[in-house]
């Protein structure tokens, strides 16, 4: 973890003085999603048998589009056998990022899966009381029963059917005892 930090510390520190924070961040969120999405590649560029001239070459070519210091950073991970950290370095990375940017990230539990501007409407809702932007994650989880409950950072915001009624139904407890 501590070397995570030290290589995603030093990739955002190289984009924000270069002014390219945002397409940085962009293009790592796709990175990651690519390999993700195609384990193949991952396995590829990890493979020993091929050169590691090679596999630089992979990337160069597979990732032509995208901005020379981060083909170069994935590279550097490549030649320090810290690939397998690709994951963690970009969520610490994310973290660097949303907190430059006075982003709040967070998730909305749910009964069914939200529309988008349902979404949007809850999030302006976290602007006016927080201040900052939020960025939520909708999660459908059924034992809600009804309503929403929000997680941003460490609090929750209950808003859910089923914890109203374990309420009730403590209070009920409560009297009868």
């Amino acid at each position: 973890m501590e070397c995570s930090n030290e290589y995603a510390e030093a990739l955002f520190t190289l984009a924000k003085d270069h002014d390219l924070v945002e397409k940085i961040h962009d293009e790592f969120s796709s990175l990651v999603t690519l390999f993700k999405e195609e384990p193949s590649f991952h396995e590829l560029l990890k493979c020993e048998f091929l050169h590691l001239d090679e596999r630089k070459k992979v990337i160069d070519q597979t990732l032509a589009t995208f901005d020379p210091f981060l083909i170069n950073f994935l590279k550097v991970l490549l030649d320090q056998h810290r690939l397998n950290n690709l994951e963690e370095i970009y969520e610490i990375f994310n973290q660097l990022y949303q907190d430059n940017q006075g982003i709040l990230e967070g998730t909305i539990l749910s009964v069914k899966a939200l529309k988008e501007q349902e979404i949007e409407k809850i999030e302006d809702a976290f602007y006016q009381k927080k201040k900052m932007k939020v960025k939520l994650k909708n999660i459908v989880d059924s034992s809600l029963i009804g309503g929403i409950r929000v997680v941003i950072q460490d609090q929750i915001y209950d808003g859910s059917i089923k914890t109203k009624l374990d309420r009730l139904k403590a209070s009920l407890k409560k009297e009868g005892a």
